[in-house]
């Protein structure tokens, strides 16, 4: 089997065609060297050997030697050793740690790298099983006859990798290196791993410490004793002493936390949100009294229209430079400006830490930022070129981010020699650098490389608008960046397809043997079915023209969950096509000045299991009709996508497979119910309230059928709606899924049952003690 690589020599420009580039930074040599020694500060622990609950201590212990610093603060799906010679993956789908070492393909007597693993790089589960036909709905009748079979070749998968296998105890998140141990985060239960290395390289686990649900992100202190973790689901972030197994504190914050870095001072830390672009800032983590406050943190100024404050979402990751005086997230800015995005724009933005202050203010109305000549000859040749569509180029008044623009934005690192910030870019299977003390760093890549690859899949056939039209057959929806001790190369991991790969970002010595730009090896097999796989690609990916528009499912239902967001459903009668806008000014600028429906994002996980129907007014029959309306709902004024097609059928039916089987839904309380829980369930089931007449609990808390209600009132920004029914929503998981109705009008359930009254059901007789009773068992759902 051929090793999938490419060489330098094998590159061209990045165009709006996304063809590959591999423009080579001139940081470092080639050469991959162990970190240099920094000290001799002990490991954290004093090297007890201590046995925890997890097992008994190391096999063997570390030599003595000078201490390796961590590679990295934060924590992330992919993490290099302290010592610079292996690379710890987050397996989060398989449930398992994997180790790899530098490089990891086997390199025979010849010195080329060879494509054949080694015994232990064979993938850790078996081969997907042949599904059958896609799209198997009685009422599909294909207007376009399917490929004959053999007419695409399936895609060849790269060679393994070698590596070794560490089963977790749950489904592993991130993972952090540090001298002698290594830390991981569980989902379900909620646990921090602390695991102790061997001389060898090998992990032995030492403790496991209990936290809240849905542990994800990891931080560590400078003095390397206090780890920070964030747990997504339940909103909570921890302090732990990990040497000892002791949580220090345990703190309640907005939905989704995610990201998580600490100050070079030690004191503060601060917490990204999936859900909002604003950040948690946490102070005094060392001790038992830390308190939690908001940092308001607006994404994507330069890119607002004038006075307006965009909300943000996909904040996965940040980093901080060397001082600690700049904080960089990259996030997705919802109606950001730029041409044809129907959604907004991805963003890096830097908050001064000093100050707790974005460094970008926002744009004023009336007051032009001073521009350069080569901003005015971009602008210019964008509305010269575009001049026969202005209804979607007047309204912006800057050149678009075609070259290289990031697409959900998901893994983040610092290259501390170059000043450069890497960004995994999970929907168009790309990562950039850009420069890491710039005020807008999204506005000017440096480096380029989309390692993404073999995107002509036998079922999913893209309309051929690029080489990358398609799901990646190879390195789709990067998700882990680390770099070399050296920073010569950059690693990186590929969630869609389980594929590691190392991209060379630095040139190589002139008397060193040729090594391609890009190397790919497989990790592990799709744990689920050929459809589900597919449709895993097809969630994450953005390359797809025909079903994602330019952004994946991911970007509004991350993990299968929601991004808090409401939406604007603009209807264009004359052209026969709806559209969903990110924001108002969208709206009104692109669509004759309509508004569009409120429409709050639903969450996916644990609610499509039924047969149908779908959709707010519930005019989809079944899901595989919804997905296909989804993919209308989701490009820019097209809606050709035919759900009787063989190209729709294939993708709904990949997709609605994945939902069912790959969306992991979120963990549950894991526990009985309280009284007051107890004294709810009574209370939503008595006839009194009349709550489940619509809300049936047998199939997920909704009967599935239009209601009609009193009206809600309009929303300022967005337009009346004639139809006023709506189906009923699924219970499930409700207590994480806020705002609450299709307008997102209500922000707490507390708040929705104050303002009820008899709207839904009967409330209004509850006294406050009830409605608080009711509230906890609806959080328990």
């Amino acid at each position: 089997m051929p090793l999938p690589t490419r060489s330098p020599s094998s590159t061209g420009s990045t165009s709006t065609s996304r063809n590959r580039r591999a423009v080579i930074a001139l940081t470092a040599s080639l050469a991959i060297a162990a970190a240099a020694a920094c000290g001799d500060k002990p490991n954290p622990g004093g090297g007890t050997g201590s046995t925890g609950s997890g097992g008994p201590a190391g096999s063997g212990a570390v030599a003595p030697h000078a201490h390796y610093n961590p590679p990295e603060r934060a924590g992330g799906a992919l993490m290099r050793s302290a010592d610079g010679t292996r690379l710890y993956l987050a397996d989060e789908d398989h449930k398992s740690l994997r180790i790899l070492p530098i490089p990891f393909l086997a390199a025979p007597a010849g010195g080329a790298a060879s494509g054949a693993p080694s015994a232990s790089a064979a993938p850790s589960a078996s081969a997907p099983k042949p599904s059958a036909s896609a799209y198997a709905s009685a009422s599909a009748k294909p207007k376009e006859p399917p490929p004959k079979p053999g007419t695409i070749p399936p895609v060849v998968p790269p060679p393994n990798a070698t590596q070794k296998e560490v089963p977790m105890p749950g489904a592993v998140a991130q993972v952090m290196a540090l001298d002698g141990y290594v830390l991981a985060t569980i989902r379900d239960p909620g646990l921090l791993i602390v695991m102790k290395e061997s001389a060898a390289g090998d992990l032995t686990e030492e403790r496991r410490i209990p936290l809240p649900a849905d542990a994800w992100g990891i931080a560590l202190s400078p003095d390397e004793k206090i780890a920070i973790v964030t747990s997504a689901w339940t909103h909570k972030v921890s302090g732990i002493e990990w040497s000892t197994g002791k949580v220090l504190w345990t703190l309640d914050v907005d939905r989704e936390p995610r990201g998580v870095v600490i100050h070079p001072d030690g004191n503060a830390a601060y917490v990204s949100h999936l859900t909002s672009a604003n950040l948690t800032k946490i102070e005094g983590i060392a001790g038992a009294s830390a308190k939690a406050s908001k940092v308001v943190f607006p994404p994507a100024p330069n890119r607002a229209p004038q006075g307006i404050t965009l909300e943000g979402t996909l904040g996965y990751a940040m980093v901080l430079d060397d001082d600690g005086n700049r904080l960089l997230a990259a996030r997705h800015a919802l109606g950001g400006l730029a041409l044809d995005t129907w959604f907004g724009v991805s963003t890096i933005d830097v908050l001064q830490t000093k100050n707790d202050k974005p460094l970008l203010a926002p744009r004023i109305p009336d007051k032009r930022v001073k521009s350069t000549p080569a901003f005015e000859k971009a602008r210019a040749d964008v509305l010269s070129q575009f001049a026969d569509q202005p209804y979607r180029v007047r309204p912006f008044t800057g050149p678009d981010l075609t070259t290289g623009r990031m697409i959900q934005p998901r893994a983040m690192v610092v290259a501390h020699k170059s000043k450069l910030v890497w960004v995994a870019s999970e929907g168009n299977d790309m990562v950039a650098s850009f420069p890491l003390m710039a005020a807008a760093p999204a506005e000017q890549n440096i480096n380029i490389e989309f390692v993404g690859d073999k995107y002509k899949d036998p079922k999913i056939i893209g309309n051929g608008y690029s080489e990358n039209d398609g799901i990646a057959g190879h390195c789709g929806a990067p998700t882990g960046l680390a770099l070399s001790a050296d920073e010569s190369q950059l690693f990186v991991f590929c969630r869609s397809t389980y594929d590691v790969a190392a991209v060379r970002i630095a040139p190589q010595e002139k008397d060193a043997p040729p090594m391609p730009s890009i190397s790919i090896a497989r990790v592990a097999t799709d744990p689920m079915d050929e459809s589900v796989s597919r449709g895993r690609r097809l969630f994450y990916g953005a390359q797809d023209s025909y079903s994602s528009g330019g952004m994946g499912c991911a970007g509004c239902h991350p993990e299968g969950r929601d991004d808090g967001h409401v939406w604007h459903q603009v209807e264009n009668v004359e052209e026969k096509h709806t559209n969903f806008l990110a924001h108002q000014n969208l709206a009104l600028k692109t669509h004759e000045g309509k508004l569009g429906y409120p429409r709050q994002t639903p969450m996916l996980a644990g609610r499509v299991s039924a047969s149908g129907p779908y959709g707010w007014h519930a005019q989809a029959a079944n899901l595989l009709e919804r997905l296909a309306e989804g993919f209308n709902l989701h490009r820019w004024g097209r809606g050709d996508a035919d759900p009787k097609s063989w190209m729709t059928g294939e993708r709904a039916n990949a997709l609605g497979a994945f939902l069912r089987q790959g969306v992991v839904p979120p963990p549950g309380i894991g526990r009985e119910l309280s009284d007051v829980e107890k004294e709810g369930k009574k209370i939503f089931e008595s006839d009194a309230t009349q709550c489940t007449v619509c809300h049936v609990a047998s199939t997920e808390f909704t009967n599935r059928a239009p209601a009609q209600l009193p009206k809600l009132p309009t929303l300022p920004g967005f337009e009346d709606e004639a139809d006023d029914k709506f189906k009923t929503p699924s219970l499930f998981f409700v207590r994480g899924s806020a705002p609450y109705f299709h307008d997102g009008s209500v922000a707490t359930l507390s708040e929705l049952i104050a303002k009820n009254g008899d709207r839904m059901g009967k409330t209004s007789q509850l006294t406050q003690a009830e409605k608080d009773a009711l509230v906890a068992y609806l959080e328990t759902l």
